[in-house]
């Protein structure tokens, strides 16, 4: 029986470690936006409580997989973890279309460039 409750006690950290992992960096987010801070470090710091948070909960859903909790939890952190590691996959491609776009766009004369070829 203690077997059991240690279990669902482990479902309830997975299943709050996979929603305070989407949440809490975002609120602090939202905060450290308002705050003007450090944005590169801050928001660092952010994605790493967020990758950390979903581990811990992959981790726990993983051991607690047997309780409905601690399935909910393994489900959203593995949704979460694999969106976080194809993200990069899905994104590189948009970059490169939108850096070849950005190339192919030409800047259009100057005044100074304009009067030049007026007066040839």
């Amino acid at each position: 029986m203690n077997a059991e409750n240690g279990r669902s006690s482990l479902g309830t950290v997975s299943l709050v470690c996979g929603i305070g992992g989407i949440a809490l960096p975002i609120l602090l987010g939202l905060v450290g936006f308002f705050l003007h801070m450090n944005a590169l470090l801050f928001f660092l710091l952010l994605f790493f409580l967020f990758v950390g948070l979903e581990l811990a909960a992959l981790v726990t859903g993983i051991l607690a997989r047997k309780t409905p909790t601690g399935k909910a939890g393994l489900v959203i952190s593995s949704i979460l973890v694999v969106l976080l590691l194809l993200g990069p996959l899905l994104l590189i491609p948009l970059y490169l279309f939108w850096r070849s776009e950005a190339k192919a766009v030409t800047k259009p004369p100057t005044v100074v460039q304009q009067f030049e070829e007026s007066k040839q």
